[in-house]
């Protein structure tokens, strides 16, 4: 057989073959530490987690990456509400799904930190600053 014995294959236009749009619904994450966290657990569990099992699909991309593609945009809202997440006590990070991420694509995370009743701000700057070291540029 040759390459020009090949006959063509007209993909129609439906959702079926459009993976933009249908990962236009999902989340893309990476977890943390991979040697310590089981991919096929978390997949399985993160949906009975966020308590729509039946409206999301976990697929594993690499050792250490993996995507959720969600039946409803509300699901997704829902998600992205909670923040970084953890599984077996090590986080997860995940953000929506983009064509074309920039190179620090998920190696970053957002984090809120709330304080209340230092005394002082001398405290406070000594504790941000330690928490600086450990967990990198404080916004």
């Amino acid at each position: 057989m040759k390459l020009d014995d090949d006959a063509m294959i007209d993909l129609l236009n439906e959702d079926d073959y459009s993976t933009i749009e249908r990962s236009g619904k999902s989340l893309i994450g990476r977890l943390l530490n991979p040697e310590c966290q089981n991919m096929a657990c978390m997949l399985r569990s993160m949906p009975r987690i966020w308590k729509i099992y039946d409206r999301v699909k976990g697929i594993a991309l690499t050792r250490e990456s993996f995507q959720f593609i969600f039946d409803l945009e509300s699901d997704i809202q829902t998600v992205m509400k909670h923040g970084i997440l953890d599984f077996d006590d090590w986080g997860v990070v995940m953000d929506r799904w983009i064509e074309k991420p920039p190179a620090n694509f998920l190696k970053t995370a957002r984090c809120k930190f709330g304080f209340t009743r230092f005394r002082s701000i001398t405290v406070l700057s000594k504790l941000l600053k330690r928490l600086q070291t450990k967990l990198g540029k404080l916004m």
